[in-house]
């Protein structure tokens, strides 16, 4: 994935987002660990998760209820990482990326944060 195509998939899911609350928190790339990228959006109760899987060559989309604090440290205490609840996972694996335009693969991505309803 080109790193314009990522920056396009981010402006859009932004603009998606932005009217429910979200706004983007972290972006990250590693190049060292096949060109590697993640972004993430949050809101009040909820988090959106965009990753290039470089090594994989997937584009993985998650939405996350976040818990309370409570509940948080309760998975620590019981030695679970998994501070979030997952939701929603839309992934696009290596073949459907390839076989797909650049317009398509944002218009998933788009449609997979507009059907989400927090």
């Amino acid at each position: 994935m080109t790193e314009q195509l990522f920056e396009q998939i981010l402006k859009e899911i932004d603009t998606s987002l932005a009217p429910q609350g979200f706004q983007k928190t972290k972006q990250h790339h590693q190049p060292q660990l096949f060109d590697t990228r993640y972004a993430v959006f949050e809101a009040p109760g909820h988090l959106v998760r965009v990753i290039w899987d470089g090594k994989q060559r997937m584009l993985i989309l998650r939405i996350y209820a976040k818990r309370k604090w409570i509940m948080k440290l309760a998975k620590v205490l019981i030695g679970q990482n998994d501070t979030e609840k997952l939701i929603k996972e839309f992934t696009i694996p290596r073949d459907e990326m390839m076989a797909l335009s650049d317009e398509q693969v944002i218009g998933k991505c788009v449609q997979t944060v507009r059907d989400f309803n927090p």
